[in-house]
């Protein structure tokens, strides 16, 4: 789970340097272990774009927490045979077209 000081996630800007990149990178080097379940290694370099656009960084950190923490997989409980494949296919596959995983 990612850093977080009474439940409030904490992302390091690098842009920014001092603790705010060094977070970033500790953070980058824990990504697997972290927040692979939430997210991909790509969004979670947003942190460390450069750019004069506050506006539009202040955009891309709120919309990468929010991804952070709202949880994208969801578990499908059922019988584990053959014939539930179909099921578990649809399920699967209706899941991914509102931005979910199932597993």
């Amino acid at each position: 789970m990612p850093i977080n000081i009474y439940n409030t996630v904490v992302l390091g800007i690098a842009q920014f340097g001092g603790a705010g990149e060094d977070l970033y990178l500790r953070e980058f080097e824990r990504f697997k272990e972290k927040y692979e379940t939430s997210i991909i290694k790509e969004e979670f370099e947003v942190l460390n774009q450069h750019t004069q656009n506050s506006d539009l960084l202040a955009q891309d950190v709120i919309s990468l927490a929010e991804r952070i923490v709202t949880p994208h997989t969801v578990f499908t409980v059922m019988p584990f045979r053959f014939a539930s494949d179909e099921v578990f296919h649809f399920i699967s596959g209706r899941l991914s077209t509102i931005g979910f995983r199932g597993h």
